[in-house]
């Protein structure tokens, strides 16, 4: 007749095994089943990942395949030096001889600077032809670039493009100051590209300088090592975009009448500065 073997004598495989030791003194720790840990070892089958760690990583592979250069976590590999963003980036910083970093070195840092310059003084000026135009893309141009660079901070922080002396410091050479902001998008690109656009809307030949200097600019911040180029693109997307927005009816009346009352004021200023009435 068959006796079963008693309970103690039953044991698990070594790999299922559970041991429970009992608390030697007070504030010792109690004993810990871990089923889960349990299961796994008794299968011998990796624990699936939740749906919810699974999507979530799923949502970081997707902004490391689009972005190249963002940060990532995970020690996941680094799949985005082929990325054709940066292979263009690589071909283009401090790619010139040497006397030309200075140069670019002043143009990425010192034109955006010459830019809102160039833009006071299309306000400021008393032209004797198109005069109110230019004061008013003067204004438009001041107030696309302001909100341009406000819209962009959000969209910075979201998507938290590392720099690219960052995410690549062996292949990048950084020819002016680091920047500790995101890279994407370009804030130099986004306020360029938002007075170009809105400038040009107006009167087309300083729209088409205004244009080459943000050319200029965003060449500039790639070559000194600060931005990939697709930061540029999307800043100039951006600025862009907006410049085209305030153009929309009802704000844009509201920007002209803005700027014709500026520029009265501004007349009367000249009229007792010049002892004589600007042309008008």
């Amino acid at each position: 007749m068959f006796t079963p073997a008693p309970a103690s004598a039953t044991r698990l495989p070594a790999t299922a095994r559970v041991t429970e030791t009992a608390p030697a003194s007070f504030g010792a720790k109690a004993p810990h089943w871990n089923v889960l840990s349990l299961v796994r070892r008794a299968t011998f089958t990796p624990c699936p990942r939740s749906r919810a760690t699974s999507f979530g990583a799923g949502l970081l592979e997707l902004r490391d395949a689009c972005l190249p250069g963002a940060r990532y976590s995970r020690g996941w590999g680094r799949e985005e030096d082929r990325a054709v963003d940066f292979q263009i980036y690589k071909a283009i910083d401090a790619s010139g001889p040497h006397f030309l970093h200075g140069v670019f070195r002043f143009l990425a840092n010192d034109l955006v600077v010459i830019i809102v310059v160039l833009v006071v003084l299309l306000f400021l000026i008393p032209w004797r032809t198109h005069l109110a135009d230019r004061r008013r893309a003067a204004v438009a141009a001041t107030a696309s670039a302001g909100l341009a660079l406000l819209i962009a901070q959000p969209i910075a922080h979201a998507i938290d493009r590392a720099r690219p002396f960052v995410a690549h410091p062996g292949d990048s050479h950084l020819l002016i100051g680091r920047s500790t902001d995101p890279s994407f998008p370009s804030d130099h690109a986004t306020g360029a590209f938002a007075i170009a656009v809105a400038v040009w809307a107006y009167d087309r030949t300083f729209g088409a300088i205004f244009l080459v200097l943000a050319l200029v600019l965003g060449f500039a911040r790639v070559y000194v090592g600060t931005h990939y180029p697709g930061d540029i693109l999307g800043g100039a997307l951006l600025g862009a975009l907006v410049a085209l927005a305030v153009r929309w009816g009802p704000l844009r009346r509201l920007l002209e009448r803005f700027a014709d009352c500026c520029s009265r004021l501004w007349e009367r200023v000249l009229q007792s500065l010049l002892g004589r009435r600007a042309p008008s």
